[in-house]
This record gives C-alpha cells, sequence and structure tokens, in this order.
C-alpha cells in the first residue's frame, strides 16, 4: 500500500483514482459528519487486498490552488483506519457536481467546480496526486458533561447506551 505523507501542518497526499467505487480515508478526525457502520463493509482494493470501512460520513478538505483556497466536501466517505493514503473516486467526484479533465500531452488532473479550478493533481507513479488539508473547523463544541446529568436529561436511557453513543461520535 502506498503511505502518505503528513506533514506538520496536517496536508496529506491525496490520490485520484478512476477505479474506486468510493472515497476512502484513514482518519476519524477528519469527518464532518460520521456514523458507524455495523458490521463494518469489506472493501477489496485495487490490489486485490481486503480491507474494513468502519464508519462513513462527510469530510472537508482544503485545497490551494494558484493562491486561493478552495473547499472540497466529500460524501459518502468511508473510514479504512488501516488504510494509509486518501483515496477519491473519480465517479463520486461527478455525482459532486466536480469535473476532471485530462489535457493531452500533460501529466495533470484538474478538478473543477463550475470555471473554477478546485484541485490540481500531478502524475506521478501511475497514479495522480495532489495535496490537501482537512478541513477540521467543527462547528461543534467539546464540553466535559456528567453521565448522570445526561442520564436524566435523555429520558433516563441507560448509562451503557450513553457511552456507546460518546464512544460512536453521537453525543
Amino acid at each position: 500500500m502506498l503511505t502518505p505523507r503528513l506533514s506538520d501542518s496536517g496536508r496529506s497526499t491525496l490520490i485520484i483514482d478512476s477505479g474506486a467505487s468510493s472515497h476512502m480515508v484513514p482518519h476519524r478526525s477528519w469527518f464532518q459528519t460520521y456514523q458507524p457502520l455495523h458490521p463494518p463493509h469489506l472493501v477489496t482494493l485495487g490490489d486485490n487486498s481486503e480491507a474494513h470501512a468502519i464508519g462513513i460520513g462527510i469530510v472537508s478538505l482544503l485545497s490551494h490552488v494558484s493562491g486561493q483556497t478552495f473547499e472540497i466536501v466529500l460524501s459518502n466517505v468511508l473510514l479504512i483506519p488501516e488504510f494509509q493514503i486518501l483515496l477519491i473516486s473519480m465517479n463520486w467526484l461527478a455525482s459532486a457536481s466536480l469535473s476532471t479533465s485530462f489535457p493531452a500531452n500533460s501529466n495533470v488532473c484538474y478538478v473543477r467546480k463550475d470555471k473554477n479550478t478546485v484541485l490540481v493533481a500531478n502524475h506521478r507513479n501511475s497514479l495522480y496526486h495532489a495535496r490537501v488539508t482537512p478541513n477540521d473547523q467543527k462547528e461543534a463544541a467539546h464540553v466535559t458533561v456528567d453521565v448522570n446529568l445526561l442520564h436524566r436529561r435523555m429520558g433516563h436511557i441507560s448509562i451503557g447506551r450513553i457511552e456507546h453513543m460518546v464512544k460512536c461520535g453521537q453525543l
């Protein structure tokens, strides 16, 4: 498998893949919304190896093109913790109203939204690589709350259920 190069700024290499059936990322912290998959979904990769997707949701990425920053919001992204790369499905890009183009005699893939180029990927080792930063600016506040208070305020559901909801990112 390929290994991403994460710098101190959190930037990661993303691979644009025409054969990928889904977007896939290895980091739970990148998700804006997240739903656990029970049971985990078995995914077969291009080299016929298998991995388990344990969740699905929305991931927001920041791309920098010609001095401008663009937000790329991807839905139906699979979380595969043992995965080593950020894989973007060209098919799902099209369903998100993003177009891809591969100019003749060029080693570049352009991803466009309307007339704006929002991502540029360079061809290396038979794959198209781009640099992105996860947009981890979540609109949620993190506070410590007593589990007994949650138990009372949530209609006296079990403490175990509350702990499960926290573990799954629902609270």
